[in-house]
């Protein structure tokens, strides 16, 4: 028979695996939102809308995080990555989402342009 003490370090163990479906970041790309992930690390790149036939000389990035996905801050924005490098025509932008254990979460939008 299991004692107490050790169905709660199984429940845990377990949980942070159960509700990764609730906590964990995904959607972006032109894939229509699918992105691989891992319920213990995910690093992923993909595009959020394809790049045209224009220089591409700047790069600018603009992040946003959670704990838990309970506490979210950052502006993560297409807006915010164009300013941060005074890029006036976007010629693409990508994403970038890392998230460890479903604890924490990192997604950044990356815009090229002119």
């Amino acid at each position: 028979m299991f004692s107490f003490s050790r169905n709660l370090a199984l429940i845990a163990l377990a949980s942070p695996l159960l509700m990764t479906g609730c906590i964990s970041v995904g959607g972006g790309g032109a894939n229509g939102g699918v992105v691989p992930s891992g319920c213990l690390y995910t690093s992923v790149n993909g595009p959020i809308a394809p790049g045209v036939s224009m220089k591409r000389g700047k790069f600018g990035k603009a992040c946003g995080q959670n704990v838990l996905g309970v506490v979210g801050w950052g502006d993560n924005s297409i807006s915010t990555a164009q300013k941060s490098a005074g890029i006036e025509k976007i010629a693409s932008v990508d994403y970038e989402l890392t998230s460890i254990l479903g604890v924490y979460a990192k997604v950044c939008t990356e815009v090229r342009g002119e």
